[in-house]
């Protein structure tokens, strides 16, 4: 007899339970009708299926996690690899080391050998400038001081504007701009610095404004004159050649006058005056002679004004 559960075959015999499945061999005999009579009669009382409790299964991500950190690794390193090739240097012995050389000094070291925060280096026309510093142009500190430079040739008229100019531009910035100074040859391989005074035209209080004493050069004439107490001394010079001599005699004259005179305590401030045709050079050199001198009288100096001449 054929199991109908497994389909093994018990023999024709065969009696009980298959001996494959353990299927009862009798209750397949019946009759199909009596066979399925059980599954058309409702179950009697309450069906217990057990715990129904409702569990969810938490699967493990250790893997995702795993994934997802290995590639932000090799983001980053990527990223890394790239910066590093950029920032290589390639090149010969010797720029590798110019460009040592260049990240070793400071940015601009013009201002340092002048001594001032802001070196504006005038063109040989005198009308605009570059400015040199190591300093934020947009953020620059109160009181900041600042320097002119330019070759021999700038003529005075231009560069006296400018400063001018500069004034009233640093007058809000409080800039102090306190130093002139001219290259020695074509190369600007040195440079000649004097103390430069620029003061404000129409100062706020009179009474505690600067005497100014203004020593005119022509090429005739040297002379001494303050304005405010009519102070005139003239003395001639002989084919434009200044001496020494020749302004400490003038400057001796003015002090014996302004001697004479109540200054309540108001320093003496000397303005050195040149023909709008001079140049830097040339003032250059003559206010070299003149520091000096005026130094040893305790005056303040100097600022530099230009004059025109007239037919």
């Amino acid at each position: 007899m054929f199991c109908r559960a497994c389909g093994h075959d018990n023999g024709e015999n065969s009696r009980g339970k298959c001996s494959n499945c353990g299927f009862d061999l009798e209750f397949q005999t019946l009759p199909l009708r009596e066979q399925r009579e059980g599954l058309q009669k409702p179950v009697e009382g309450r069906l217990d299926i057990g715990d129904t409790t409702f569990r969810t299964h938490h699967y493990r991500r250790t893997g995702l996690t795993g994934v997802v950190i290995g590639i932000a690794g090799l983001v980053v390193t990527i990223f890394i690899i790239s910066t590093f090739d950029r920032a290589q240097i390639v090149g010969s012995d010797e720029e590798l080391q110019a460009v040592a050389d260049t990240l070793a000094a400071p940015s601009d070291s013009l201002p340092i050998e002048i001594g001032a925060d802001i070196v504006y280096v005038l063109n040989d026309s005198g009308t605009s400038a570059e400015p040199r510093t190591n300093l934020n142009l947009s953020l620059i500190p109160e009181g900041s001081s600042v320097a002119f430079l330019g070759s021999r040739s700038v003529p005075i008229r231009p560069l006296v504007s400018f400063i001018e100019r500069k004034r009233a531009e640093g007058e809000t910035a409080r800039l102090d701009l306190n130093a002139l100074c001219c290259w020695n040859d074509d190369s600007h391989s040195t440079f000649t610095r004097i103390p430069l005074v620029v003061t404000d035209p129409t100062p706020a209080d009179s009474a505690t404004a600067p005497v100014t004493l203004k020593l005119i050069f022509t090429e005739e004439w040297l002379v001494g004159r303050v304005d405010e107490f009519g102070i005139d001394i003239t003395a001639p010079v002989r084919a434009g050649e200044f001496s020494a001599w020749k302004l400490d005699s003038v400057l001796t004259q003015v002090s014996s006058r302004l001697s004479r005179r109540d200054l309540g305590g108001r320093a003496v401030e000397v303005t050195a005056m040149f023909s709008e045709g001079s140049n830097l050079g040339h003032a250059m050199d003559i206010m070299l002679q003149v520091q000096p001198s005026v130094d040893s009288l305790g005056y303040r100096g100097l600022g530099l004004k230009y004059f025109l001449l007239e037919d």
